[in-house]
């Protein structure tokens, strides 16, 4: 317990803390090597051997701050040379990043003309199509005008046939009738001019039989 006593634990710490530990691994420490004096330490031997013991610690984490150290710069090293790396990408995709607003840019230009010409040729083909629809619509109220003519011209025409058909079932029963009566005044004609010519034809005999002498 005298031993425990005489252990200066703050400067124990406080040196743990210099060499690289921390507040709360050096307190630990300390509070360790306390009770393993008050409890097992009795003897100078084994005194020595717990010095022994404590400067093979802080030789173990000086060897470990010094690969904690060589780590820490192998790190910073290669974080510089990922931040090269970095930079370079960086670089390279500024680079192809502006190539590609350039070429969308071209293409943006390209298509903006090709559209202002197709607009353009439409709004030329909406008018030209626009005119020819007018002259249609006008050729169509000419045609109905004309078609409205051509009724009234057929309807003229049927009035007409009607009437034209009338007359010739006039006509037609004038002349059957007419017909009629003709043949009647033909047959007469022809009976009177049968007699006329048997008469003459009598007379003639008549005559050469008395011109005949007699035997």
């Amino acid at each position: 317990m005298m031993l425990a006593t005489a252990f200066d634990t703050h400067r124990y710490v406080k040196e743990m803390v210099a060499t690289g530990f921390t507040e709360e691994q050096a307190e630990t420490h300390a509070r360790l090597l306390v009770e393993i004096l008050g409890h097992q330490l009795s003897t100078k031997e084994e005194m020595a051997r717990l010095d022994a013991k404590v400067l093979e610690i802080m030789r173990n984490g000086q060897d470990r701050d010094a690969r904690i150290e060589t780590a820490k710069n192998d790190l910073q090293r290669d974080i510089k040379a990922l931040d090269a790396k970095i930079d370079t990408v960086k670089s390279d995709l500024q680079r192809d990043i502006k190539a590609l607003d350039d070429k969308i840019e071209t293409v943006k230009s390209d298509l903006q003309r090709d559209i202002k010409a197709l607009d353009d040729k439409t709004d030329t083909r909406l008018k030209e199509l626009g005119a020819r629809i007018k002259e249609l619509d006008v050729r169509f109220k000419e045609l109905d005008a004309r078609f409205k003519e051509l009724d009234t011209h057929i309807k003229e025409l049927d009035t007409h046939i009607k009437e034209l058909d009338l007359r010739i079932t006039t006509v037609e029963a004038t002349l059957r009738k007419e017909i009629a009566e003709s043949k009647v005044e033909t047959i007469r004609w022809i009976v009177t001019l049968s007699l006329v010519q048997l008469g003459v034809m009598s007379g003639i005999l008549f005559a050469i039989l008395r011109i005949l002498p007699a035997h």
